[in-house]
């Protein structure tokens, strides 16, 4: 082996190679995968950040519906985090006005609206309405997304 077994550019025993990716005293920066025994030793040498790993799970695959239900449980809580930010805002906002943070609403295609209704049943806000096709009442609309999956037509999109 040309590196770590004494054959190395050093010539000088094991583990002298490249990195100092061993327990050796090797040239390297401390930034291999051994004991980081290179040049600062394994101490103060590393920035704190690794990439991410991909997980190898063994669990079942979420089906389609165990997807959207964790998906709409995420879109709530971060919903909630919004709010909280708003109101905190508004708390140290100088104006001492109301500063609301443009969310997204939902719109609907007109063309595609068949006005089965199944976006009314799915909103728990109480902000669509259908007369003939649907209407969303943009005041109460929080943008969270529900009517957008359950629309069979994929006649409603959220604006940005």
């Amino acid at each position: 082996m040309p590196w770590g077994d004494g054959t190395g550019p050093f010539g000088k025993g094991p583990r002298t190679g490249r990195r100092g990716g061993g327990g050796g005293r090797g040239m390297g920066r401390g930034m291999g995968r051994g004991m980081g025994q290179g040049m600062g030793r394994g101490r103060g040498m590393s920035t704190g950040w690794s990439p991410p790993q991909p997980q190898q799970s063994q669990q079942q695959p979420m089906s389609k519906e165990q997807e959207l239900e964790m998906l709409i449980q995420q879109s709530q809580f971060i919903k909630q985090q919004m709010e909280a930010i708003e109101k905190r805002i508004n708390d140290l906002s100088k104006k001492g006005g109301e500063v609301k943070m443009a969310s997204p609403i939902a719109i609907v295609d007109k063309d595609k609206c068949t006005g089965c209704g199944i976006c009314v049943d799915a909103c728990s806000h109480e902000a669509i309405k259908v007369d003939e096709i649907a209407e969303v009442d943009k005041e109460k609309c929080t943008g969270c997304g529900t009517c957008v999956e359950e629309c069979p037509n994929e006649a409603i999109s959220m604006s940005k």
